[in-house]
């Protein structure tokens, strides 16, 4: 695919974004949002908006496949498609129906009642198996790494390709993955860089100032 059309995929997306109400803005509700962590922002995605509609999912699945593309990744290598929570579920689910990646299985790691990120009952994975783990958003890319510690710690012979995520949204400050994973690849399908606050820190959050 062209960058033109790749560029008109994402105006596309972002546009129905938009439109659905994902997107809350301080500037507009006259609220900031807690992020996890404790990092406050003052812009978030509700994307679960988004995921309620196939059409919409297969829009964003779309982008992501065809950004995965451009980044060079191969997907006759990828076995086994992992989401994180239910969408990135919804999300490796969708990415199924394509023929690059429906020769795939399909997994699903979840967070149990103390929070703690696990493999589903039932769900393994076999010795050498090559896997690419999907999550809808990624900020610190903090659920990545340790979906990536628990696939390496149950699965000691699994191979991680890489993993990937439909909204990057980390800040500038923010390690990329090309810094802390260069062995794994990396793909969004749209990078939206966001500022993110400690309230703790010596700077504080400007939002909180303003009362």
């Amino acid at each position: 695919m062209d960058k033109i059309a790749l560029c008109g995929m994402e105006d596309e997306c972002l546009s129905e974004i938009e439109a659905n109400g994902t997107r809350l803005d301080v500037t507009a509700t006259g609220e900031h949002y807690l992020f996890h962590s404790n990092y406050h922002t003052g812009i978030i995605y509700r994307l679960e908006h988004i995921f309620e509609r196939r059409g919409s999912r297969m829009r964003m699945a779309h982008l992501l496949l065809e950004k995965m593309r451009e980044e060079g990744i191969n997907f006759e290598e990828i076995q086994t498609l992992i989401g994180i929570r239910c969408r990135g579920l919804e999300l490796a689910s969708e990415l199924q129906h394509f023929p690059e990646l429906e020769h795939t299985r399909l997994l699903f790691i979840d967070r149990n009642r103390e929070g703690e990120l696990v493999f589903r009952s039932g769900f393994f994975l076999k010795d050498n198996e090559q896997v690419f783990i999907f999550d809808d958003l990624a900020m610190t890319y903090a659920t990545f790494r340790t979906a990536i510690r628990l696939v390496y710690t149950a699965y000691p012979n699994a191979c991680i390709i890489g993993f990937a995520s439909f909204i990057d949204r980390s800040p500038p400050t923010i390690i990329s993955p090309r810094q802390f994973a260069p062995a794994f690849k990396y793909a969004c399908g749209l990078r939206l860089p966001s500022y993110i606050y400690d309230p703790e820190s010596k700077d504080g959050c400007p939002y909180c100032k303003l009362g």
